[in-house]
């Protein structure tokens, strides 16, 4: 192959039935944990002795700024980015001296290759983003 295909195009008809899967994900917005992984988180709280309230609601969702581009999202994903520029020194391509942090997190790149899918959980008690993905 010289070239990428124009438009979605999927090497095989499973990875087609995965990338449904999650823009269907991505479309449900966000859900509730489910209780044995809420259950856990609990019993991994437990462990360490710190105390997890029993009106702590723990959502999830998954965002890709493709699929699922609005202000919300490019609020969430904005987010996103400080929480790994807090965490991580930048990386930064050598020539363009692009941060690759935002990139990889709204899915933008120099190379269509890249794509991005964050999962996203946060607690909605604290209202406070807990733990990012990007897959």
């Amino acid at each position: 192959m010289m070239e990428l295909p124009e438009g979605n195009w999927f090497c095989c008809s499973e990875c087609e039935n995965i990338n449904g899967t999650l823009v269907n994900l991505v479309a449900r917005g966000e859900e509730n944990l489910p209780n044995p992984l809420l259950n856990l988180i609990k019993k991994k709280y437990n462990n360490k002795g710190l105390e997890f309230g029993s009106d702590v609601h723990i959502k999830w969702r998954l965002l890709n700024w493709k699929v699922g581009e609005s202000e919300e999202t490019r609020q969430l994903l904005s987010k996103v980015v400080a929480i790994f520029h807090e965490q991580f020194d930048p990386i930064v391509h050598t020539t363009t001296g692009t941060d690759y942090i935002p990139a990889m997190v709204f899915g933008l790149a120099e190379s269509t290759l890249i794509c991005s899918i964050t999962l996203l959980f946060s607690d909605m008690h604290e209202h406070k983003i807990k733990s990012v993905f990007i897959i």
